[in-house]
């Protein structure tokens, strides 16, 4: 009796073991082992990943008529560029919206659809006006990463 006591309790420790390693404690606003922030929205159920290069990102939400915004803030040293947050740049805005608040928009080029889940439109818009100490690191490149990142729970 004892034997498959001890073998369940070495069964259940060896499972548990095994079901932390496959997930990533790395807090967001921490770096993750590959250089990469993995960014997760409990309450929107989204996730994304920003590149090395979003290092002291920040965030922001904003809520409107049928959507909510999540603002990702970059630092930047350009003291001509004009933003909502002194000494940030915002590369990128998660817009989440409401289906029923989709299908009445009528403007949404500035935002490209990158999921549909449960009633919720998903979409990315990405900055127009690049800070100088970004057009370097920039590219369409880090752009299609960032959309091809991003995931719905």
């Amino acid at each position: 009796m004892k034997k498959i006591l001890l073998a369940a309790v070495i069964m259940l420790v060896t499972g548990v073991a095994l079901v932390g390693c496959g997930k990533s404690n790395t807090p967001m606003d921490q770096q993750a082992g590959d250089g990469k922030y993995y960014y997760k929205n409990q309450s929107l159920n989204f996730s994304v990943t920003l590149p090395s290069e979003f290092e002291y990102y920040q965030t922001q939400r904003k809520e409107g008529g049928g959507y909510v915004d999540i603002e990702f803030f970059i630092p930047t040293t350009d003291a001509d560029y004009s933003s909502d947050v002194p000494d940030y740049a915002k590369p990128l805005v998660v817009r989440v919206f409401d289906k029923s608040a989709w299908d009445q928009e009528i403007d949404t080029g500035f935002y490209e659809q990158v999921a549909i889940r449960n009633d919720k439109v998903y979409t990315i818009k990405f900055w127009n006006i690049i800070p100088k100490d970004w057009q370097d690191s920039w590219g369409q490149e880090m752009k299609n990463n960032i959309k091809e990142s991003f995931k719905t729970q």
